[in-house]
C-alpha cells in the first residue's frame, strides 16, 4: 500500500503546485499543455492504483473465492444474489446430519468431503461437455482467457495424492480473481460446484479455510434446488464408515 500512497502523494503535490492558489495569477494562467499534463497525470495515477491492487491480489493469492457462510452469502466480498441458496442446515433433516458430520474424526470428514466433491466434479464436467470451450475477457488487461476445465479434477488429485499442489494453486489465481470481478460467471449450481472443489483444495492443501461445513454445503447446493440433500449427505457419511454399522444414518432419515 505504500506504493499506492506514494502515487497519491505525488499527484497531490503536483496538483497543489500547479493550482491558482499556489502560484498561478491571471497573467500567468495555465496553458493548454499544463492542463493536459495534469489530466494525464491524474488518469495514470488512478489506473495504477486500481489495476495495481488487483494484480497484487492475484500475485498474493488474496482473492480466495470463499463464501463466509456458503452458499447463502455469495462470494467473499460481494452481497448475496436474490436467488442464492440458504445454509442447508436450515432444512428439517439436514441439521442433525450436519451435527453427525461435524462430530466425525477429521479423517472421515475428509472422506465425506471427497465423496461430495467428486459428485460436484461430475456436475462441472457435464457442464463443460455441454458448453465446449469456455472463454472470458479479463478486463484489467483486456486479454481473452480460456477456462481450464481440468483444474477441478487436478485439485481433487492434489488433495488425494499431494502432487502438483503448487501448480494447482497457481492455476486457480486468474479464474478466482475473474469470478470475484464478474469477468467470469457461471450458473449458480456450477459456481457452487467450482467453489466446493476450490475450497476442498484450500482446506487440505493450503490450510486456507477451517470451515468443514462450507465445503459440504457448496457441494450439495451444486445439485440444485429441490435435490434430496439429506439422503446425499447421509449416503456420503455411511460410505465414510462414520457412525459405525454403516447404513444407520440413511435408514434413520428415510424413516422420519
Amino acid at each position: 500500500m505504500k506504493s499506492f500512497a506514494s502515487v497519491f502523494n505525488w499527484i497531490h503535490f503536483f496538483a497543489i503546485n500547479k493550482s491558482p492558489e499556489y502560484g498561478f495569477h491571471k497573467e500567468s494562467a495555465p496553458s493548454f499543455y499544463d492542463l493536459t499534463e495534469q489530466g494525464l497525470t491524474f488518469a495514470a495515477g488512478f489506473f495504477l492504483v486500481v489495476s495495481g491492487k488487483r494484480w497484487a491480489a492475484k500475485l498474493a493469492g488474496h482473492r480466495t473465492g470463499e463464501r463466509d457462510r456458503a452458499p447463502d452469502d455469495g462470494r467473499q466480498d460481494k452481497p448475496a444474489s436474490s436467488h442464492a441458496r440458504a445454509d442447508l442446515r436450515q432444512g428439517s433433516e439436514v441439521p442433525t446430519l450436519a451435527d453427525t458430520f461435524l462430530t466425525l474424526p477429521a479423517d472421515l470428514r475428509k472422506v465425506v468431503h471427497l465423496e461430495l466433491c467428486k459428485q460436484a466434479l461430475r456436475i462441472w464436467d457435464d457442464y463443460c461437455d455441454r458448453k465446449g470451450t469456455i472463454e472470458y475477457v479479463e478486463t484489467v488487461a483486456g486479454t481473452k482467457q480460456v477456462v481450464d476445465r481440468n483444474l477441478p479434477s487436478a485439485a481433487i488429485r492434489a488433495v488425494t495424492t499431494g502432487n502438483d499442489a503448487e501448480s494447482v494453486a497457481s492455476r486457480y489465481r486468474e479464474p478466482i480473481a475473474a469470478m470475484q470481478d464478474d469477468d467470469l460467471e457461471f450458473p449458480d449450481e456450477i459456481e457452487f460446484a467450482y467453489y466446493s472443489i476450490y475450497n476442498l483444495f484450500g482446506r487440505y492443501v493450503g490450510s486456507r479455510i477451517d470451515d468443514d461445513w462450507r465445503i459440504v454445503n457448496q457441494a450439495l447446493a451444486a445439485h440444485g434446488e429441490g435435490s434430496d440433500y439429506a439422503s446425499m449427505l447421509a449416503a456420503a457419511i455411511d460410505r465414510s464408515d462414520g457412525p459405525r454399522g454403516g447404513g444407520q444414518v440413511a435408514t434413520r432419515f428415510e424413516s422420519t
